[in-house]
């Protein structure tokens, strides 16, 4: 529960960095002013890995994108399609560059679109799987897309451990001959 609170709170702080992004300086983000120096800043320096998108091409990445993909520098990202630095097949078997365009298709047309999507590193070609959200965002006479990916693969070990953990002590508290309680903390037996 802790954890999932925890998410929902990361989540709510990088849609506010996210959406202060996507405006490039036209409304007040804490209060503030910003120029589009300071939004490029918090672009550069967030710890959300950060995608500007141009169809299915990155047009501009942080550092913390460049870093999750294995690579040193954001420049190198510059220019790459999305299908560079994902798994050849999403999941279900579905090609990833047509449903990168339909995934792009869907955030112009709603505004937003979030889904999982399988990622390759560039240092070690490891696979991965990252919680993407997409916002369209108008830049000047241009339509981009301003991409957040989010490595889910800690999270799913975690989750897979709290299983088998949880399937262990069940197993002992099943098969076990003694005598074995739960009572919650308003003294009522719980198993």
């Amino acid at each position: 529960a802790l954890n999932g609170l925890v998410y929902g709170l990361e989540l709510i702080a990088t849609a506010l960095i996210v959406a202060a992004v996507a405006k490039l300086g036209f409304d007040r983000y804490q209060g503030q002013k910003l120029d589009t120096t300071q939004y490029r800043l918090l672009f550069e320096q967030s710890s959300d890995a950060l995608f500007l998108l141009d169809g299915e091409r990155v047009e501009n990445a942080n550092t913390s994108a460049a870093q999750l993909l294995g690579l040193s520098a954001a420049s190198q990202l510059i220019g790459l399609s999305v299908a560079d630095f994902s798994s050849e097949t999403q999941l279900p078997g579905v090609n990833t560059a047509r449903l990168a365009a339909e995934k792009t298709a869907e955030a112009h047309a709603k505004g937003t679109a979030s889904f999982e999507w399988r990622m390759r590193r560039f240092d070690n070609g490891n696979e991965w799987l990252g919680q993407v959200a997409l916002r369209s965002v108008l830049l000047g006479e241009r339509r981009l897309v301003l991409a957040r990916v989010t490595d889910l693969t800690q999270g799913r070990a975690y989750e897979d451990e709290q299983k088998r953990l949880t399937g262990k002590y069940q197993a002992i508290f099943d098969q076990s001959v003694d005598a074995i309680a739960l009572i919650g903390l308003d003294a009522r037996f719980i198993e």
